[in-house]
C-alpha cells in the first residue's frame, strides 16, 4: 500500500513537471528570441542561460560560440569569465571571513596597510564591500584592456591608489571594481593567504566545482 501510493504520488509529481514544462515553452521560446536578437545587437560571442525553478532544471541553453577564430560553439559547459559577478562572488567570501572572526567591515585601510596614501586610511572594509568608499571606477584614461600580470591585489592596486577620492567615504554611492580590487588586498592581507586561495576555499565550501 506505502510503495503504491509513493509509485501514484511520483507518477503525479512527473506529469505535474510534465505539464508546467509544457507551459513554459511558451516562455522560454519568447526569452530565446529576445536574447538572440540583443545578441545580434550587441555582437555577443557566445552565451548560456540556465533557468531552476523550486531545484527542477527548466531550461539549459548555449548559443553563440566560444571561439570565434575557430568556430568552436559554446555549449552549456563553457566556462566564460566571471566579470563583475566576481563582486558577489568576493562579498561571499568576505562573509565567512568575517563570521571566521579573520575581518570586521569597520577595519580600515590604515589598519592593514600603514604606508598607504592618507587620503584612503581611514576608509573602511564595508564603504569598500558597499561601494560607498568614493574610490573611482574605470575612467576614460583607463586602456580598454590590460596585459600587464599582477602577483597580488595590492600591487594592482597601483593603478589608482594615488588618484583622488570621487566623493568623501560614505556619503554617496558609487560602483567600482577598483574598490572591489582594493577590498581583495585587505582580505588577503587579513586571512595571511592569496586572494585566489580565498576564493578557491569559497567555491569548494559552495560546491562550485566547475569555479575557477
Amino acid at each position: 500500500m506505502i510503495f503504491r501510493i509513493f509509485l501514484v504520488f511520483h507518477l503525479c509529481h512527473i506529469a505535474a513537471f510534465q505539464l508546467a514544462a509544457q507551459e513554459y515553452d511558451q516562455a522560454i521560446a519568447k526569452a530565446r528570441f529576445l536574447i538572440q536578437e540583443h545578441q545580434k545587437q550587441t555582437n555577443i560571442p557566445g552565451l548560456q542561460v540556465a533557468l531552476m525553478i523550486e531545484g527542477e532544471m527548466i531550461w539549459n541553453e548555449a548559443m553563440g560560440y566560444a571561439d570565434l577564430e575557430n568556430s568552436i560553439p559554446a555549449t552549456v559547459n563553457t566556462k566564460f569569465r566571471t566579470a563583475s559577478i566576481a563582486k558577489p562572488l568576493t562579498a561571499i567570501a568576505l562573509g565567512k571571513m568575517i563570521e571566521d572572526n579573520l575581518i570586521s567591515l569597520d577595519q580600515t585601510i590604515g589598519e592593514f596597510f600603514a604606508d598607504y596614501p592618507s587620503h584612503l586610511q581611514k576608509i573602511t572594509v564595508r564603504q569598500l564591500a558597499g561601494c560607498i568608499a568614493g574610490i573611482r571606477h574605470y575612467n576614460e584614461n583607463d586602456p580598454k584592456f590590460r596585459t600587464e600580470d599582477y602577483e597580488s591585489a595590492l600591487e594592482a592596486s597601483n593603478i589608482f591608489k594615488n588618484d583622488s577620492l570621487v566623493f568623501e567615504p560614505g556619503s554617496d554611492y558609487g560602483y567600482s571594481s577598483y574598490g572591489y580590487v582594493l577590498l581583495s588586498a585587505l582580505m588577503s592581507e587579513a586571512s595571511g593567504s592569496s586572494f585566489e586561495k580565498i576564493m578557491s576555499n569559497s567555491w569548494e565550501k559552495l560546491g562550485a566545482d566547475h569555479t575557477v
